[in-house]
């Protein structure tokens, strides 16, 4: 995939060779070619012993972009098989120069000449012979804007926070650092490729409320029966059963069926606990409705917990999510908000 460098940069690659979809053992001749030119390579390396599942990893010093041309194209081609015939790409990158010069108009008055000022290009930096971690992004820039020499790679990690990095740059000037309510991923990535995180095991949340002006015994009376129709998500339910145990099948309006299993009701605290069986990718998913009286009306509170079933956590509880908002923001026009 291509990639943005700054000039006169390092450029670290690390690529297999693969040959019909089968990794590639045998001789490797490595051209590194400016705009695709192979008449003319920046750098050649003949004979290179390549064998099979194991990277060739090269590091290069990429030369300067030509002052009369913004960019270019910059790219490591291994050829290989008999006579070199085969060809593969391994890595190519656009080059931009560190800066670059443009003409303005003085904004106080635009009848002057144009005069010539430099802009820092901005394609973020980055130096793969200095450590790239979750908290050195922009720090090239923020080091060449302050005139002083940048101390890391630059770049990005794939945990790295970098919109609160930038917010805290842009709107604190980096005095004290700007987070929002989300302070990292529930599972980082790891740092080696492919950056995968491995199975989410803790336990996740998802719980919504809503106040209204309406007594509790009101509320409960259409939302606290099992088999309830008031959500208006849901075209249709099915009940199979009575009491505890009983079974709930829901036909939702895009046509997807989700079945739950009734764990406890308690009509006096106006209350009751279920269990998702299908329909939901997540395991151990339990939820619970709840009324209870606050002010001169009512607050409901709907929340599950559950653990995620193999599928990324951000479906389920994107999924729950709807549900549960959904369902409690129809109740505002049925019963009124407090005043």
């Amino acid at each position: 995939m291509p990639e943005d460098i700054w000039e006169a940069s390092k450029y670290k690659i690390k690529a297999y060779v693969v040959d019909d979809s089968v990794p590639y053992t045998g001789k490797v001749d490595l051209y590194v070619l400016k705009d695709n030119d192979e008449s003319n390579p920046i750098k050649t390396e003949k004979g290179i012993s390549v064998k099979a599942g194991k990277p060739i990893e090269r590091t290069y010093d990429v030369p300067k972009v030509d002052p009369k041309v913004a960019t270019y194209e910059f790219s490591i081609v291994a050829k290989y098989g008999e006579g070199m015939a085969k060809s593969q790409q391994l890595a190519d990158a656009t080059v931009w120069p560190k800066e670059v010069k443009i003409h303005v108009k003085n904004k106080e008055d635009s009848d002057k000449d144009f005069k010539e000022v430099k802009l820092l290009v901005q394609q973020q930096g980055k130096d793969v012979a200095k450590p790239i971690t979750d908290t050195s992004f922009l720090e090239i820039e923020k080091s060449t804007l302050a005139g002083r020499p940048y101390q890391s790679g630059g770049g990005r990690t794939v945990n790295a926070d970098v919109i609160d990095i930038l917010l805290t740059w842009m709107v604190n000037h980096d005095r004290e650092f700007l987070q929002g309510g989300s302070t990292g991923a529930t599972k980082p990535g790891t740092s080696a490729f492919p950056y995968l995180a491995s199975p989410n095991a803790e336990l996740q949340n998802v719980a919504f409320s809503v106040d209204l002006a309406a007594p509790p015994d009101q509320v409960w009376a259409l939302i606290g029966g099992f088999g309830g129709y008031w959500h208006p998500l849901v075209a249709s339910i099915k009940l199979t059963g009575t009491g505890i145990g009983q079974i709930r099948t829901i036909e939702t309006i895009d046509g997807k069926q989700i079945v739950e299993q009734l764990d406890a009701m308690d009509n006096a605290q106006r209350s009751y606990r279920y269990t998702s069986i299908a329909g939901i990718p997540a395991t151990d998913y339990t939820g619970m409705l709840d009324v209870k009286p606050k002010g001169s009306g009512s607050s409901v509170e709907w929340r599950v917990q559950y653990m995620p079933g193999g599928q990324p956590d951000i479906i389920v509880k994107t999924i729950s999510s709807t549900l549960l908002k959904t369902g409690l923001d129809s109740l505002r026009p049925r019963f009124g908000v407090p005043k």
